[in-house]
């Protein structure tokens, strides 16, 4: 089954909350990369607590308020740090993850 998309609005004001930069405080890499005369995204939103059953950090429950695609649920991160917290998952906690967002 596919997953549910994320809302274009939703990215948007995801993009809003980063300021075009990586939410982790210790990369806060600029999320678009210039090739020539292009500019490209290196971007991603990425799940606090997992999109699906299996996913990391889906242990952990959402409360009733949090949509899965919700902003609350959701952060800007550079491709490399999503990566990251997802490989390392017991390293990167839904609680230090959500820290990021503050």
């Amino acid at each position: 089954m596919a997953r549910e998309s994320i809302s274009t609005n939703t990215k948007r004001k995801l993009w809003s909350q980063c300021g075009g930069f990586c939410q982790n405080p210790s990369c806060n890499k600029y999320l678009f990369s210039d090739i020539g005369d292009e500019s490209v995204s290196i971007a991603n939103a990425a799940h606090i607590i997992g999109a699906g059953n299996t996913g990391p950090r889906s242990e952990h429950a959402l409360a009733d308020s949090i949509q899965k695609n919700g902003t609350s649920n959701l952060i800007m991160l550079c491709l490399d740090c999503h990566k990251m917290i997802d490989e390392l998952e017991d390293k990167y906690s839904v609680e230090k993850i959500s820290e990021w967002k503050e």
